[in-house]
C-alpha cells in the first residue's frame, strides 16, 4: 500500500488551520464589539467587516447577528 500523505503532518496541519480559523472569528467577533462600542450602524460595521477581514457581505452579516452584543 502507498500512503500519499504522513499521518502525523496531516493532522498538525489540520490542527493548525483549526487555531488559525479560532483565531480570525476572536478578531472578527473583536472587530463587531470595537465597531458596535463606537456607535457604528449595522451596515457599517458589516461593510467594515467584508473589506477588513476580505470576506463577501453575507458572511459579515452573518457574523455581526452572531456577535452582536444586545
Amino acid at each position: 500500500m502507498i500512503m500519499l500523505f504522513d499521518q502525523d503532518y496531516a493532522t498538525e496541519a489540520y490542527a493548525e488551520e483549526k487555531a488559525r480559523r479560532r483565531e480570525r472569528i476572536g478578531e472578527i467577533k473583536g472587530a463587531v464589539s470595537a465597531f458596535q462600542d463606537v456607535g457604528m450602524s449595522i451596515e457599517e460595521i458589516i461593510h467594515r467587516l467584508a473589506a477588513k477581514f476580505d470576506i463577501t457581505a453575507k458572511k459579515a452579516s452573518k457574523y455581526v447577528r452572531k456577535f452582536w452584543k444586545k
